[in-house]
């Protein structure tokens, strides 16, 4: 996974996004524009000396071309050669395929592809809002109409549509704490089935960070865990992994990445058990899309947890001890670079 986000565009797409970037009527083609031009390498169907003739003689192709650590290149064959399968995080702009070819792709193989049809185009814009999560006991709970409150992750994760996915990363110190066992089916297990897509048809990989310098978390517990979140029935077929380490700080903040995600929680993910929520637990959700406008974008922050992890996961730190270790599938494809 890398910062600049891989994005085949048709060329009439493209130049649609460049025609209405500035009408206000058209605010969303500005939000698309803003997107490819501050995180995208953008490839275009087009022949490689029109490409280039257009980069000299229009201002737009000319500033995209000039842009630093991002690419802008014409592959004519592109759609010839498009494999779906077992995708990381490229993003794919079409004209010639209908929302429902587009909404197929997404759902089947947790792939980011938008048609051209105006309901995929703001489906595009919604996916770049921030979603917060206000997790507090009801004891707690003030009467106050500019307070909203979730009494369940399955209360949150419904208010929004997630993007598409097929792999997830959690990292939380605490979430195999002594109150996992009670606490499971309504925090860590009610988080992963409100998350997993319903009709994905490749592999759903799962992987889950947690700092274990005091030896909470043996391998057989990790097993256990590994062969009940299996038994949720979320995929056909469930790869799952349980990295125990010892850097607390790049787990310190409790986080959720996916393909195109980025969720993060104050306090963690284990508060909820059958009585309701047992602990303020606060934060939110955004996709790639979002925060464009910020100089560290969403991007930016869902990269660099995944690097992080990543130097974990390959032990390359945090994992010279007896009490760290990998149990599980010991796979994840948000762990490649495409």
């Amino acid at each position: 996974m890398n910062v600049a986000e891989k994005t085949y565009c048709e060329s009439s797409f493209f130049e649609r996004v460049l025609a209405n970037k500035n009408k206000k009527e058209k605010g969303v083609y500005g939000i698309l524009y803003r997107f490819l031009s501050k995180q995208c390498d953008i490839v275009l169907d087009m022949e490689k000396t029109d490409f280039l003739k257009l980069c000299k003689e229009k201002p737009l192709y000319k500033q995209l071309f000039k842009r630093a650590n991002l690419s802008f290149r014409a592959i004519p064959t592109w759609k010839e050669n498009v494999d779906f399968s077992d995708n990381v995080d490229k993003i794919y702009l079409y004209d010639s395929k209908t929302r429902k070819e587009c909404e197929k792709i997404r759902e089947a193989k947790g792939c980011l592809a938008i048609s051209g049809e105006e309901q995929d185009v703001l489906y595009f814009e919604r996916l770049g809002r921030v979603h917060y999560f206000n997790l507090v006991p009801k004891s707690d709970q003030i009467e106050d109409k500019n307070i909203t409150y979730h009494n369940s992750w399955e209360e949150f994760f419904a208010t929004f549509k997630l993007p598409p996915l097929n792999a997830i990363i959690i990292s939380d110190n605490f979430l195999f704490g002594d109150k996992f066992q009670q606490r499971k089916e309504r925090s860590l297990y009610a988080i992963l089935k409100a998350m997993a897509p319903k009709d994905l048809k490749e592999d759903l990989h799962i992987t889950i960070f947690a700092e274990n310098s005091n030896s909470t978390l043996t391998k057989e517990r990790a097993q256990e865990v590994i062969a009940e979140i299996k038994a949720l029935g979320l995929n056909k077929n469930t790869k799952v992994t349980i990295v125990a380490h010892t850097i607390k700080s790049t787990t310190h903040d409790r986080k959720i990445v996916t393909n195109y995600d980025y969720l993060q929680s104050g306090v963690g993910f284990n508060v909820i058990d059958e009585s309701g929520v047992e602990k303020i637990a606060i934060g939110q959700e955004q996709s790639i899309t979002g925060g464009l406008d910020s100089p560290v974008t969403v991007r930016m922050l869902q990269v660099q947890q995944v690097q992080w992890l990543k130097d974990i996961f390959e032990k390359k730190k945090g994992m010279n001890v007896p009490c760290a270790f990998i149990v599980g599938d010991k796979i994840n494809r948000l762990f490649l670079d495409q």
